[in-house]
């Protein structure tokens, strides 16, 4: 599967949610909302990097984000391997002439004409890179789909691991400004096209439960699992519908998508989930898309709340791209797998 990862901030409106949930690495000032699109955004700490930790790790990727640099000083795009060690960092300069720079492990690669880089608004920007030695890596950046650094026959490989398997977002300089981002998306090349190289300007848009489709977990808190379940910023604890059967299970209707997309690249299911007792339970995502039901990965709870995650790069029902309306007529839920 190239479609590896995405995000677009909507799963909480508490910045320390995504450090807590196990999201990020290292988390954001705080979480905006009605941004670009009327999506949530995130505003960067100052002096701090947030990154997110694959679970593979990877020597060519794609990686697209929408930045605003709210004429804060200049803002890193990192791409580091799973300890932290630097491959490559493309630096937006907001401070000067509109420039951008791509580094590997602090050593100057090259820099853009002035200009790209607007000044103190959104805009969409693309990494795509190959992590090698000597002659065999490149890196190509894109600003609003248009190619504005393209460097090739170099030297990429920035030490430790040489590959990436954490990616995020830093703003080093010490003012009082601090940038935002939001629709985050991170490909790599294998797979067939259109998720193998880069998705161009795209949107991650959060979608969530508007009513119960047929639920068997007893709800706690909100009246309905399904309110429980829509809950944004979450509330572990309080808010939650539990269950200890196996194979219990509970489906949701969901929102639709914003009729403005023309082009579904992947459903991102995520669901938040813990153990209340001693002894185990294992959970599993479930994805019924119109006589096809797919199942993600049973996963062991523990007794903190943590995030399990499943990628739909295609419609399960179908084998081919998603379609608005089959996005729009899922239904999405979980099930108790041990």
């Amino acid at each position: 599967m190239a479609l590896i990862d995405t995000e677009g901030f909507g799963l909480s409106t508490t910045a320390s949610d995504y450090v807590t949930y196990g999201l990020f690495y290292s988390g954001f000032n705080s979480i905006g909302t009605n941004g670009p699109l009327g999506d949530n955004y995130a505003v960067l700490n100052q002096g701090q990097a947030a990154y997110k930790q694959l679970a593979s790790a990877y020597t060519t990727f794609f990686y697209g984000a929408r930045v605003n640099n709210n004429n804060a000083s200049p803002v890193d795009l990192v791409f580091n391997d799973v300890n932290s060690v630097n491959q490559i960092a493309i630096t937006l300069n907001n401070s000067g002439n509109g420039s951008l720079s791509a580094y590997r492990n602090g050593t100057l690669l090259g820099s853009s004409s002035a200009g790209v880089v607007p000044l103190d608004s959104w805009y969409y920007v693309e990494v795509g890179a190959v992590i090698a030695s000597g002659t065999d890596g490149s890196v190509s950046v894109r600003i609003n789909g248009v190619q504005a650094l393209n460097l090739t026959g170099i030297n990429t490989a920035g030490g430790g691991n040489n590959n990436v398997q954490r990616y995020g977002i830093s703003h080093l300089q010490d003012d009082d400004l601090f940038p935002y981002t939001t629709h985050w998306y991170f490909c790599d090349n294998t797979g067939s096209a259109p998720w193998n190289t880069f998705l161009g300007d795209t949107r991650i848009q959060t979608i969530e439960p508007v009513s119960n489709a047929s639920v068997a977990f007893t709800p706690e808190g909100k009246a309905s699992n399904y309110e429980n379940a829509a809950l944004v910023p979450p509330v572990p604890g309080t808010d939650y519908n539990s269950d200890s059967t196996v194979d219990a299970q509970d489906t949701f209707n969901m929102g639709t998508v914003s009729a403005s997309l023309s082009t579904v690249f992947g459903v991102k299911q995520v669901v938040l989930a813990a153990k209340s007792d001693s002894g185990s339970r294992s959970l599993e995502t479930i994805l019924q898309s119109g006589t096809t039901t797919a199942n993600g990965t049973s996963t062991a709870l523990g007794t903190s709340p943590a995030v399990q995650v499943t990628m739909y790069e295609t419609d399960p029902n179908t084998g081919a791209q998603w379609t608005l309306a089959a996005v729009d007529a899922v239904k999405a839920g979980y099930n108790v797998s041990g």
